[in-house]
Formats: structure tokens, sequence, C-alpha cells
């Protein structure tokens, strides 16, 4: 279990090692964590490319049904459509999407009513997946 405060450039692959687990039945969460559990989870992910890609979608892979997948704004970003092929490579589809707001708007179609969207990886991506969320909301 993760202990203690997590860093924001191990974040996300402290959640997946977390999910990893929960998937094989491995630990027990509290009450508010488990409810997410119960419902679709839609992975909006962006990474630099100067990060250890590689074990980061090792993790995520065989918990995604589907990723939604950004540049962040960096010049040390991955391409979207980069980042798309290395998942579709471990099986799990996936769709590169231009813009943040149409990433948020894909993943958010697809979880539907009931359904979660995740953003992950780079924390280049939280001011635009927040712009296009507010601008959703407008």
């Amino acid at each position: 279990m993760v202990k203690g405060p997590v860093l924001p450039g191990q974040s996300l692959i402290h959640l997946l090692q977390l999910l990893a687990r929960v998937g094989k039945g491995g630990i027990q969460l509290p009450a508010q964590n488990r409810v997410l559990l119960n419902h679709v989870i839609e992975p909006l992910l962006g990474l630099l490319a100067d990060k250890d890609v590689s074990a980061m979608l090792d993790l995520l892979a065989p918990l995604a049904e589907r990723v939604f997948t950004l540049r962040p704004e960096s010049p040390r970003a991955m391409e979207a459509e980069a980042l798309a092929e290395l998942l579709e490579a471990r099986g799990v589809p996936a769709r590169a999407c231009g813009t943040a707001g149409e990433g948020v708007r894909s993943a958010l179609e697809s979880a539907g009513r009931s359904g979660v969207v995740c953003a992950l990886g780079s924390l280049y991506l939280s001011g635009d997946i927040r712009r296009a969320v507010e601008a959703l909301s407008q």
C-alpha cells in the first residue's frame, strides 16, 4: 500500500500499482475509495517522453479497456499518437486526441452517466484539462 505523501511525478505509477493490487484482490480500500471500483474508469493519459513510459504503460495495460491519449504542453512531451501506438501494442485500444477538449469530451462520452474519467500522467495536462472541463460546464 502507498504510504505517506505521493509526489506528483510519482502519482501515476503509485495509482497504477494500487489499482493493480486491487484488481488482484490484494488490499482493502476505505469505502470512499472503493466506490470507484464500481464504475467504468476512462483514463485520459498524457506523458513526458523522458519518463519511464514503458513501466507506466505496463502497469496500466492490464487494467484499461481503452485509453484516450493527449500531448502535454511541454517540449519533452510524448506525442498523443505515439502514446496510443504503444498502448495498442500492449493490446489496449487507444484514441489519440488533438486537444484536451476533445479528450475530455471523448472520455466523458465513453464513460456515460455512471462512469468516471481519470486524467493521469504529466502535471502539464492539468491546466488544459481543467479549462476543458470548465468550458463544458458553461
